[in-house]
Order: C-alpha cells, then structure tokens, then sequence
C-alpha cells in the first residue's frame, strides 16, 4: 500500500489515536512536578479501577519501533496488526467473555479455511469488542470481497480503541485534562451520572463520578458536591469526609454545608455541629430557609450564579437534599438552630 494512501486506511485510525496517547503519556511525565498542585483525591471505595498494566507500557509495546510513515507494505501491516493482537490479547483483568473470544482467536490463527473463519465469527459473538476476531475476519476476506473486508476493519478498530482507551482512563488520574477533548468527555459521563442519579440508580451514579474526580482532581465541573451527598444518602459518610478534605479551600456553600451535614451526623445537635452550620449560613442563608420549607425552591435556574445568592441555594438544595432527608432529625434540627438564632 503507497504510503500516501496510508490515511486513507481504515487502520490509520488506531496508529494515529495510539500516537496520540504516547504523546500525551510523554507530555505527562513531563509536567509530573506539576501535579502536587492537584487536591489529593483519595481512591474510590469500592477501587474503580483495577489493576492493569500501565497505559504508557501498553502502548509503548504496540508501537515499539514502529512509525506509522513507515508502514508501507502488507508485511509492516501485518506486522501492526499482530502486535495489536498481541499486546491486546495479553491484557489482564479481562471480562470472562473476552478471555473466552481470545482463545477462540488463538485457535483460528492455528487453522485455516471455513474452520479459521468460523472460529472468528463465533469469538465475536462471544465478544463483540474482541479486536483480533475482527482482523481476522477482515484480513480472511480482503482479497475476495473488498467491501466487506473495509467494514470488518471498522469494527477492529472500534473495538481497539475503546479497549487502548478504557486502559487510559486507568492510568490517567490527575492529568486526564491534558488530552484534547477531554472537557467533552468529562461533560459527557457526568451528565451520564446525574442521569443515573435521577432515576434512582445510585451506585451506578456514584461510580461514574468517583472516577471523574481519578480523572480530575481539580474537579472543574463540580463533580465532588454531587458525589458527596450521594455518599450521605448511603451512609458512607468516612468517604464523604475524605473528600471533603481533599478540598479544603472550596469558597462555595455547598462544600459548607456539607461539611455541617456530615459534622451532625458523626456528633449529633451539640456546639460543634451548630458551629459548623453557622459558618455555612455565613456562606448562603437561603439553603436553611429552602431545606426547612420556609421558602420555595425556584423551578428554573440560571446558567450562571452568585455565591451567596438564591441561585446558588437553590442549586445545592436540588443536589443535595436527599443527603439530608436521608439524615434522622437533620431537617428538624435545622429548624430548630434558625428558632433558636
């Protein structure tokens, strides 16, 4: 294949996203003095992800003496695709479903004919996202039927880069934001959250934004006051409490209040707990007035909002007061501080 028309190929995808994230893993290290600025998110519980090779190791296996520029002839693009191959069908920690597609793949690669097809097409019914199958199909039928072959090499390389790429995820805590189009994926999965979140799916809520906050310590959509009161709501309050102090500068009223919420909890009504609320009301008056009912929630919000205003109380109560229905006597409580005051 002439390389000026290596852009062309389908597979030209992988190489450039794996380039791509061997850049990234480099520009990293780099910067990884940097990195002490960040909060100190302490590790989801249960741990979100598990144990894998590192995603700069994987990918520097993969490409290994490889330039895409290079890659010229059908034995160099064999010779990626093996190594793709490998590298992916190496992977620890696999779904029994892969594992089981991956053997399959190993036995295809050992027959030929109708057997070494068949074994491929049922490694993908096993595993949808089994990139060796798909090459092997692809390379099985390139010479006959072209057309299909090119639709075969889509789903390969679909199914390698979301593979390459939920292994960066892993590794990617604490500077995920250095990679373009980050921000569109962080924006995505927590909206993907609060969407599990309203429809009563809790832990699957929590999970999603736990790794966000892996992804991103700086936390630059907000992501930690929503988990921290779906912490509350199931009773996980020594999580809460840790991230809660992974972000001890937090001006906002919702990181307050949350703060006075968790103190009631771990000490009941005495001076401790009205102390923390009172410093919370110094931050925004309105959440008191808007958790005890003696005023109405508004229905419709500005994109935008002050600290301190009706906005950012309104907000924080249509985030968070399950967390303090959740609570035994919190809303009473609070009822009977602003009596009290």
């Amino acid at each position: 294949m002439p390389s000026s028309s290596w852009k062309h190929h389908p597979r030209y995808k992988i190489i450039s996203f794996l380039t791509l994230c061997v850049e990234y893993s480099i520009m990293s290290r780099k910067r990884g003095k940097k990195m002490s600025s960040f909060p100190r998110v302490p590790p989801p519980d249960p741990a979100g992800f598990t144990g894998t090779r590192t995603s700069a190791s994987l990918l520097d296996e993969i490409l290994n003496g490889l330039d895409p520029g290079d890659i010229s002839d059908q034995d160099e693009e064999e010779s990626l695709q093996s190594r793709v191959f490998a590298v992916l069908s190496d992977s620890p920690g696999q779904e029994p479903e892969m594992e089981q597609a991956m053997e399959l793949c190993r036995e295809a690669l050992e027959s030929t004919g109708e057997e070494k097809q068949d074994l491929a097409r049922r490694a993908t019914e096993v595993c949808p996202d089994c990139t060796g199958a798909w090459l092997i199909l692809a390379e099985e039928c390139r010479k006959d039927d072209p057309g299909a072959s090119l639709g075969l090499y889509h789903h390969g390389v679909r199914a390698a880069e979301q593979a390459i790429f939920e292994m960066l995820l892993r590794e990617s805590a604490g500077y995920f934001t250095m990679i373009p189009k980050s921000h569109d994926y962080l924006e995505a999965r927590f909206g993907l959250a609060c969407a599990y979140a309203a429809s009563g799916r809790k832990e699957e809520a929590l999970s999603h934004m736990e790794a966000l906050l892996m992804l991103d310590p700086r936390d630059g959509i907000g992501v930690r006051y929503p988990c921290i009161s779906l912490l509350i709501e199931l009773s996980r309050d020594q999580r809460a409490w840790d991230l809660l102090s992974a972000y001890t500068g937090d001006i906002f009223a919702d990181h307050a209040y949350h703060r006075a919420l968790l103190t009631f909890r771990r000490s009941g009504a005495g001076p401790e707990s009205r102390s923390a609320l009172m410093e919370a009301m110094k931050k925004n008056r309105h959440v008191v007035r808007f958790l005890t009912g003696d005023e109405r929630v508004p229905s419709h919000f500005p994109d935008l909002y002050r600290p301190g205003d009706r906005t950012e109380a309104g907000q924080y109560v249509r985030g968070s007061a399950g967390a303090w229905r959740a609570t035994p006597g919190a809303v009473e409580w609070l009822k009977d501080q602003t009596t009290n005051r």
